[in-house]
């Protein structure tokens, strides 16, 4: 079980994981760490019956585009997490 949510977390923080040497705005801070644990806490259920499984940038554009789906708790934590750049050349957001 504490394996399986590692996994979870480390799909759920993407890049947000990477040595401190890679991540471009430098290491996570505790605080940050903290919030990301949040999430695997609270959306471990959701990703499973939501999402199927599906982990890392998947599992979260799946939890992204089931907002509705998406229990109050981990929506709470999700809102938490700070949202990634826009990558060149990707679809804007409808607000």
């Amino acid at each position: 079980m504490k394996i399986g949510m590692l996994v979870l977390l480390a799909a759920l923080a993407g890049p947000g994981l990477a040595s401190a040497q890679d991540a471009p705005h430098g290491p996570e801070t505790p605080e940050q760490l903290a919030v990301r644990a949040e999430v695997t806490k609270l959306c471990a259920a959701d990703m499973q019956t939501i999402c199927g499984g599906q982990t890392g940038r998947a599992g979260r554009a799946c939890l992204d585009q089931n907002p509705t789906k998406v229990t109050p708790a981990c929506k709470a934590a999700l809102d938490k997490l700070p949202k990634a750049p826009a990558r060149p050349g990707a679809p804007t957001p409808k607000p």
